[in-house]
């Protein structure tokens, strides 16, 4: 993080892995590793933009890492189901996902951006 920032990039993509019951238990996340990530993006909270996303499709910890400092916040909405909207009275700032609530649109594949770019171009 520190060579890309130091490189005059904008900011950091945050993929936080470990937020979810195939990775951790509550209490290993919530006691150990949460600080470690909070004490990474805290470090680097001064860039640009910042994307934290979290990563696991069963039962992300959103309520843990709700808080961590980045300018924007994502997760996989299509597996967990939880939309935007929901995330957004938890939580301030921009929300990233593939989600038409969604404050950036985010894909992973240009065929699910055609609908998006369609609608979005008079």
């Amino acid at each position: 993080i520190d060579a890309a920032l130091s490189a005059r990039a904008d900011g950091v993509c945050y993929v936080l892995a470990g937020a979810n019951p195939a990775s951790s238990t509550p209490m290993q996340y919530g006691g150990h590793f949460l600080e470690v990530d909070r004490e990474i993006l805290t470090d680097c909270q001064d860039a640009a933009f910042n994307l934290l996303w979290v990563r696991g499709k069963e039962e992300p910890y959103l309520d843990f890492v709700i808080d961590l400092p980045a300018h924007a916040f994502a997760w996989d909405m299509v597996a967990t189901g939880i939309t935007p909207s929901a995330m957004k009275q938890a939580r301030g700032g921009a929300v990233a996902g593939a989600h038409p609530e969604a404050d950036i649109y985010l894909v992973d594949h240009h065929s699910t951006a055609a609908p998006w770019l369609e609608a979005a171009t008079p």
